[in-house]
């Protein structure tokens, strides 16, 4: 399954400022903290975020820890979007790696 570290997705979000980041968790979660740039669409709502992108679009989820974001990747692939991507370890691993600021828990 596509998945890319915090320092690729930090490369990517530099060169592409209009990209398609979006944070599977809960809106409590999501509130708590984030990733700047970063859309909420929970994975309950998966749905949601298929009915409104384009199979060839390049689109990038991420998760606490990384285990819901990959499963909405695979299912997306699934179904024909192959341009999604996974963050691995989540906003968890971003605190470590990328944005101490973000909050952890």
């Amino acid at each position: 399954m596509p998945s890319l570290t915090a320092k690729k997705l930090s490369e990517i979000i530099q060169l592409t400022p209009d990209i398609k980041l979006i944070d599977v968790r809960e809106e409590d979660e999501y509130l708590f903290c984030k990733i700047n740039g970063a859309k909420n669409i929970p994975i309950s709502q998966i749905k949601k975020l298929i009915n409104t992108s384009q199979p060839n679009e390049s689109i990038y989820l991420y998760c606490h820890r990384g285990l819901r974001a990959k499963l909405a990747t695979q299912h997306m692939h699934q179904i024909g979007f192959n341009n999604v991507y996974y963050l691995e370890g989540g906003i968890e691993k971003w605190s470590l790696d990328i944005d101490k600021k973000v909050l952890r828990y």
